[in-house]
């Protein structure tokens, strides 16, 4: 990305876009600056006049980046989700998709990475599972309200346990390549259906 011009806005991005590239097939804590400013093609220099150090560059790029994915990826979608056919084929889908780099598997290792060791960065990642579980209540409650889930259910009970079925599927697949598991969650579905 070396040009003879600042472009701040383009630097910054091509920084976090780099950042996300190499947490996501490195992890976060083998991934090294050096790493990052190469994959961007600019210098340190470049970096830190943005970012004063790996744990603001992470932040930001949970903040600017992954969660604006997430949110694209698995909220977003729920608006349009009218019937529990629709949101079992929604999680279907978005289930068979999944694969190394994509915005919930991402999420995923990076909390399983920091989990409780950096308070910064845990509570980056805990503000995108609570704008993905907030979105799922949100459709919960008003397929309540039109009567296509179950009255008696716990919107926000269900979010989390939805949430973490597509967690574990996801490192499931990341593990062992597994995509056929993705029935599984479309099966539990069918158990938010009113009697």
């Amino acid at each position: 990305m070396k040009t003879g011009k600042k472009q701040p806005l383009q630097t910054r991005q091509a920084i976090l876009d780099a950042a996300g590239e190499c947490f996501g097939s490195q992890g976060y804590a083998a991934t090294g600056i050096g790493a990052i400013v190469e994959t961007a093609g600019l210098t340190k220099g470049a970096l830190f006049h943005h970012f004063s150090d790996k744990r603001v560059l992470a932040a930001a790029w949970i903040r600017d980046s992954l969660q604006p994915r997430v949110i694209e990826q698995w909220v977003e979608p729920l608006l349009e989700i009218d019937s529990l056919v629709a949101l079992s084929q929604f999680w279907g889908q978005a289930c068979a998709s999944l694969e190394d780099g994509d915005s919930c598997t991402a999420t995923v290792a990076i909390a399983a990475e920091l989990a409780g060791r950096d308070q910064v960065l845990t509570e980056a990642v805990e503000s995108v599972f609570q704008a993905w579980r907030e979105g799922l209540v949100i459709m919960l409650e008003r397929g309540q309200s039109e009567g296509w889930i179950h009255p008696s259910i716990k919107p926000g009970t269900e979010a989390g346990i939805l949430i973490s079925m597509v967690a574990g599927l996801s490192v499931i697949q990341r593990s062992q390549g597994n995509r056929g598991l993705a029935h599984s969650l479309t099966a539990y579905v069918e158990t938010l259906r009113p009697a």
